[in-house]
């Protein structure tokens, strides 16, 4: 979608194509839209996570089914924090985030 934004200074001034980025999580229906040149939205940009676990295999109770979807940042955390040890997941990379930091 491309949308028409604007500059603040003493006039308004066009900025021509600025593409508007729209999330929705189906997980739990949140909806958050922000400019793609915006360097504030960043952080927004880095708190949606699309997910492609791809076709899912023959005796799966989803047999045949490609499963892609995104989520919030939140919804992904909860679902992590579920497991039975979530440390093996958020202990993977270069920081290590648990509850009880």
């Amino acid at each position: 979608m491309q949308e028409q934004a604007y500059r603040a200074n003493d006039k308004e001034e066009a900025i021509p194509n600025v593409a508007t980025i729209s999330h929705y999580c189906n997980k739990c229906g949140k909806e958050e839209s922000y400019s793609e040149n915006d360097i504030n939205d960043l952080i927004k940009k880095a708190r949606w996570h699309k997910l492609d676990l791809g076709r899912m295999g023959y005796g799966s109770s989803m047999d045949g089914s490609d499963i892609e979807f995104e989520i919030c940042d939140s919804c992904l955390k909860a679902f992590i924090m579920s497991f039975e040890n979530p440390d093996s997941v958020t202990c993977s990379g270069s920081n290590c985030y648990s509850e009880e930091s």
